[in-house]
């Protein structure tokens, strides 16, 4: 078959110029000058043997014979960009989505991911913390989720690490207060997440000293008073697996060898029918394997 076909460009011209009867506009379009949109329907016109638009001072008119072409075109053009997508489409791989909280985002997740990726580089995935989680995964757009709470109705999961609290605080802020025993925390800036007001509790009680009345500075996340406790503000109430790399790293340091477990841990979760997503569950069996290289919180002086 011998295909009569004008130059590609000239005829893309055309269509976005007869699409918004302006050369101006189908040249912002198309990201190049009126000239250069002019001069390809000029080039059109004289293969075509016939005048396509009828010019006036201020917009361009398509004639009868001409619209028709253009609405051709349009769907012509509209059956190559469905095709191209839908061939691409075929070689992409879904993102698998993820929920996880800020703090277990930002200190412990995403200094991994590329570990992750490393061992899965053609799957994408999208990491999300939203102020309000999805209560459940059923019907959610989320394929996996890191939280406190264990699965829910309708979901299955994994146990990932227990919470093991303890004061965390920059070198140098050591080195100026000393802190040998829980109570010489009392009098210092003691910091904590809004979202955990009773860690500090938690932990005075279980040393011993129910009726602290300490003073609290609260940020609206673990992260933002840890950063603050590294920065040198005061002492935060770290959970260990969240500090670890801080704490391998010099920036915070722990007064104390022994945290104290609160009774929760981590887990991630999935919706039932997510079982058989076989991204989900290799981005599941990583995160399990991972999170069980803990890295030793150092004593006093180590």
């Amino acid at each position: 078959m011998s295909w009569r076909l004008p130059s590609l460009n000239a005829l893309r011209a055309f269509e976005v110029a007869a699409r918004h009867s302006s050369f101006t506009r189908a040249a912002d379009e198309l990201f190049v000058t009126p000239g250069a949109i002019s001069r390809q329907v000029r080039s059109l016109e004289e293969v075509l043997g016939k005048s396509l638009f009828d010019r006036t001072y201020r917009e361009v008119v398509l004639n009868d014979a001409s619209r028709a072409y253009a609405a051709e075109l349009f769907e012509a053009f509209s059956r190559i960009d469905r095709a191209t997508r839908a061939f691409t489409a075929r070689d992409e791989q879904p993102k698998l989505r993820i929920y996880v909280p800020m703090t277990f985002a930002l200190r412990w997740l995403m200094p991994r991911l590329a570990l992750y990726h490393a061992r899965n580089p053609e799957q994408g995935v999208i990491v999300t913390s939203l102020l309000d989680p999805p209560a459940t995964l059923q019907g959610s757009d989320v394929d996996v989720a890191v939280r406190l709470a264990g699965p829910s109705i309708g979901e299955l999961g994994e146990k990932l690490f227990k919470v093991v609290i303890r004061p965390v605080c920059s070198p140098a802020f050591l080195e100026s207060h000393p802190i040998l025993r829980p109570q010489d925390l009392l009098g210092l800036p003691l910091l904590q997440s809004a979202k955990r007001p009773n860690d500090w509790k938690f932990w005075f009680d279980a040393c011993g000293m129910a009726d602290t009345d300490a003073e609290l500075i609260q940020f609206n996340s673990s992260s933002m008073a840890y950063e603050a406790a590294a920065s040198g503000l005061g002492v935060a109430i770290g959970m260990d697996r969240l500090i670890e790399d801080d704490i391998a790293a010099g920036r915070l340091v722990a007064p104390f060898a022994d945290g104290i477990e609160t009774g929760a841990r981590y887990h991630i979760v999935y919706a039932a029918p997510t079982k058989a997503d076989v991204a989900a569950q290799g981005f599941v069996r990583w995160i399990c394997e991972t999170s069980e290289q803990a890295t030793p919180v150092p004593a006093p002086g180590v």
